[in-house]
């Protein structure tokens, strides 16, 4: 939403401008500030201490060059707002893409999964038993205090037992730490980056009510 509401902002800014930025390029009429010239006038500008006088002539040429220079300045800043949001637009099918799709490439559905998927219970223990051996840093611990899926796999939440409980930040997840999951079908474990499991359309999660908090013996 954020994404959409800076992209409108920037094409109204640039949209804007432009028009701007024509009438003047175009205006038969010479301002000085807010006040129309005449031919033989002559527009004052002061700024700070130093006062810059500019004849009916000059003074057109000046405006015609702003109305360029806004042109310029909106049409970029429109085109940057376009081009940000068409990039985007395709990450975000190429996440959801990735988060749609089995291990071999080939979308399933949720009916043809669920005909031989395995339970939450066997998805966290097939990441303990293949995660808990070596672990480091830390202590081990398996957080399933929430049950966190997809139509394709569990998410099954991993760390050590300082930061998940304990909360020491010394212990703490690096960021764009991938996601573990577990294929309902076949049971392989995956890492997944954590944005194509948010954006999966099936994504979903609910509290378990026997959760049991593997760590490590």
């Amino acid at each position: 939403m954020r994404t959409v509401m800076w992209v409108v902002f920037a094409l109204v800014i640039g949209f804007f401008g432009i028009v701007h930025g024509y009438e003047k390029l175009t205006e038969a009429k010479v301002s000085c500030g807010y006040q129309m010239m005449d031919q033989g006038d002559r527009c004052e500008e002061t700024w700070r201490s130093s006062t810059v006088v500019h004849s009916y002539d000059d003074q057109r040429s000046s405006n015609r060059v702003a109305g360029v220079i806004e042109m310029l300045v909106c049409g970029l800043i429109g085109l940057g707002g376009l081009g940000y949001g068409i990039v985007r637009v395709v990450r975000t099918i190429e996440v959801r893409r990735e988060g749609s799709q089995s291990a071999n490439g080939v979308t399933v559905t949720y009916e043809q999964e669920q005909a031989c998927e395995i339970t939450y219970e066997q998805a966290c223990e097939i990441v303990y038993q293949a995660m808990r051996p070596g672990w480091a840093p830390g202590t081990f611990c398996l957080d399933d205090r929430r049950v966190v899926e997809t139509d394709h796999y569990y998410v099954v939440v991993v760390g050590p037992r300082e930061w998940i409980i304990d909360k020491d930040i010394h212990f703490t997840f690096p960021p764009g730490k991938p996601a573990t999951v577990v294929d309902k079908q076949s049971g392989e474990i995956r890492q997944l980056h954590g944005r194509a499991v948010a954006y999966d359309p099936t994504w979903r999660i609910s509290d378990n009510p026997n959760p049991r908090f593997l760590l490590s013996e």
